[in-house]
């Protein structure tokens, strides 16, 4: 694996996922021989994410949340990704709307689930399963789609380094 300074890699890690001691317990096992290395030890490091972590990560993205056109925070699935699903079908975008805010009155967090690989449609019905969910079958969701969603970004920071 190319050379990448700590100090980038402690950048990386946290635009990733914003969880103190995942950050720190995958840069403990500096260096990575391959790439491969570096994406097993940070899964290995985000599993599980406690429910603590899950609100600290959660908190940092909601503040890079961009206000919606109304004033309202939008409160959607992963950034994004959330852009994009938005954009394709008003009808989705309203139901998305909707759930999003039933989801944020019923858990008090924002909805957030991975869209890359998904369908508009497919991201609604993960909503509309999720709403279904007692809080804590829910929050142990979002400690998974955090995980997944990070693993996905790193995994473009390192294909970027190493082309």
């Amino acid at each position: 694996m190319k050379t990448v300074s700590t100090d980038e890699l402690r950048n990386w890690l946290w635009s990733c996922l914003a969880v103190s001691r995942w950050v720190e317990d995958v840069l403990a096992q500096e260096p990575f021989a391959t790439p491969a290395d570096l994406l097993r030890a940070a899964r290995e490091a985000a599993t599980p994410l406690s429910r603590a972590e899950v609100t600290e990560a959660l908190a940092v993205r909601a503040r890079n949340v961009q206000p919606a056109r109304d004033g309202a925070a939008e409160h959607s699935v992963s950034m994004g990704g959330a852009r994009a699903v938005h954009a394709q079908d008003e009808a989705l975008s309203v139901s998305l709307a909707e759930g999003s805010l039933l989801y944020l009155k019923k858990f008090g967090r924002v909805f957030l689930t991975r869209t890359q690989g998904r369908s508009p449609q497919e991201v609604l019905n993960e909503l509309n399963r999720r709403l279904e969910l007692s809080d804590a079958a829910d929050a142990s969701t979002v400690a998974r789609e955090l995980r997944d969603i990070a693993l996905l970004q790193l995994a473009k920071h390192v294909a970027r380094e190493t082309e």
